[in-house]
């Protein structure tokens, strides 16, 4: 490819493959996504074309069987995974379950845009179960944006206000929990930084 790369992801562990990793997903400047089967001495199994832009971000389901991008443009698509055909209908994957959520673009991530901010304001999304205060489960989705503000949201975030958090001097790249989501890690641009943050429940760090 000639264009440089923006995101890559294996996919999840599932019973077929319990160490995870069957396929990379590799999006790229290229405006498409190569899928690469990791058992077949990386082989290209598929490409993902229909995007009319870069990809900025992409993510697996459970089951590794679909694949969601996000593009320069806005776009967020589904595809079938090893196939790369594309899933025309945003509504057949309403009932998916996804491996997380780092795009920017998605039911998760519907309200964590900025007064005053655009498609290119905020750079980076991660979404997190924790265990709640009360003993139950409470989910919550973190962004990095080019303020140098780390957010933190009840998910989905639907509209409702985010805590914000400074420490950046620089826009944030990205961000990024741990698995039992106890912790999160965001990375700045300019200031060439990583941030580590504890996460406590109720929305706290």
């Amino acid at each position: 490819r000639a264009g440089w790369v923006s995101d890559l992801k294996y996919s999840p562990r599932t019973p077929e493959t319990p160490s995870g990793g069957r396929y990379l997903a590799v999006g790229s400047h290229d405006n498409v996504v190569d899928l690469y089967d990791a058992q077949r001495g990386y082989t290209l199994v598929g490409t993902c074309k229909g995007h009319s832009s870069f990809i900025t971000h992409l993510g697996w389901s459970r089951d590794a069987s679909t694949l969601f991008t996000n593009s320069g443009d806005y776009e967020l698509l589904f595809w079938n995974v090893p196939g790369a055909d594309q899933i025309k209908r945003g509504s057949d994957c309403r009932d998916v379950a996804w491996d997380g959520w780092t795009g920017t673009l998605g039911f998760e991530t519907t309200g964590v845009w900025y007064k005053g901010s655009d498609g290119t304001d905020v750079n980076a999304a991660d979404l997190a179960t924790l265990r709640g205060v009360s003993g139950g489960e409470e989910r919550v989705v973190a962004t990095g944006d080019d303020r140098g503000i780390v957010s933190l949201y009840r998910a989905p975030a639907l509209g409702g206000k985010g805590r914000t958090y400074g420490g950046h001097s620089s826009h944030v790249t990205s961000v990024r929990f741990t698995r039992d989501g106890g912790a999160m890690f965001s990375a700045g641009g300019g200031d060439s930084s990583v941030l580590q943050w504890d996460v406590m429940p109720g929305g706290g760090r």
